[in-house]
């Protein structure tokens, strides 16, 4: 495996910026040629059961992950000749809360190009916390009121935003009304509110990229369960 100068040094810089209480971890796999996959992901030093939940589940996601695409990727370059460019995977991450001893909240960008008409950008969220006094992984449920309306709330504030986006053209022309489960809970968890995640084609065409939406504390409504970003 090789890595550029200019790859080494921004992997060292990133190192560098880290909050305390946190380190990058990077696994790479190359076939010179063919293909070359890097996942950077974090891991908690502090060693209270959300940090070591965190830390465990988030391992295991960027492993599995990217075994996958290397797996994908051999079987699919057996039978054709020398690709004309690599086969790439990267990924990388922000941590938007960290609080280790009540709450944790991730967002991945990963990209996967396989030689087709462009490559994939994709948003991937976890988010994690203290659910009757155990550690778990957390759900949009998670932050409301038992039994409230909170996929209404969220989807009437989400999709007001996205309509008053022309990118978004597919909310705007009305093909796209409502926000399934996979998307009410790809989120990530910020000290004033949530922001909410879209894939390309799910709002908009391709050209128009990806979406983060920001909901306000106010804006998630009275049902929000606000002592969950008020750890500090």
């Amino acid at each position: 495996m090789r890595i550029s100068i200019w790859s080494l040094m921004a992997l060292v810089l990133s190192a560098a910026l880290l909050p305390a209480g946190q380190r990058a971890k990077t696994i790479t796999a190359e076939k010179e040629g063919w293909y070359s996959a890097t996942t950077r992901y974090p891991q908690f030093e502090d060693q209270t059961p959300v940090a070591r939940l965190a830390n465990r589940v988030l391992s295991a996601w960027a492993t599995q992950r990217q075994e996958k695409f290397v797996r994908e990727s051999t079987k699919a370059l057996k039978s054709v000749a020398k690709p004309a460019g690599n086969y790439q995977y990267t990924v990388d991450y922000e941590v938007t809360y960290a609080y280790p001893s009540r709450l944790i909240s991730v967002r991945f960008d990963t990209f996967r190009d396989t030689g087709g008409a462009h490559g994939t950008p994709e948003y991937v969220t976890f988010t994690f916390g203290i659910v009757k006094g155990k550690a778990r992984q957390l759900t949009l449920a998670s932050f409301f009121k038992p039994g409230s309306a909170y996929k209404d709330t969220v989807t009437t504030a989400v999709m007001a935003k996205l309509k008053r986006n022309p990118q978004a053209n597919l909310v705007v022309n009305g093909d796209v009304t409502t926000l399934n489960d996979d998307q009410l809970n790809r989120f990530s968890a910020e000290a004033d509110g949530l922001t909410f995640f879209f894939n390309p084609y799910e709002v908009g065409p391709y050209s128009s990229g990806r979406f983060q939406i920001k909901l306000t504390l106010e804006e998630l409504g009275a049902d929000f369960r606000r002592d969950r970003l008020l750890a500090r």
